[in-house]
């Protein structure tokens, strides 16, 4: 599985389990674009944008949910 590198972490709290149970609804031939757009969303502003970009993310897992399932 392709993940994100970068994404929230301070301490023990990070959003790496969250991340990853989104990113197993992606498709591997999708993975890695999907990583890149989350980092960029993240990383789009100063100090990161962690809601746009778990928000997107959630959206885009979502989306293939939704497609595999038929709903």
């Amino acid at each position: 599985m392709i993940m994100p590198r970068f994404y929230y972490q301070r301490g023990k709290t990070s959003d790496r389990d969250w991340i990853e149970s989104k990113m197993e609804h992606i498709p591997e031939t999708e993975q890695g674009r999907v990583a890149g757009e989350y980092e960029r969303i993240y990383m789009s502003e100063k100090g990161g944008s962690r809601g746009r970009a778990n928000t997107w993310l959630y959206n885009e897992a979502r989306k293939f949910w939704k497609a595999k399932n038929g709903k």
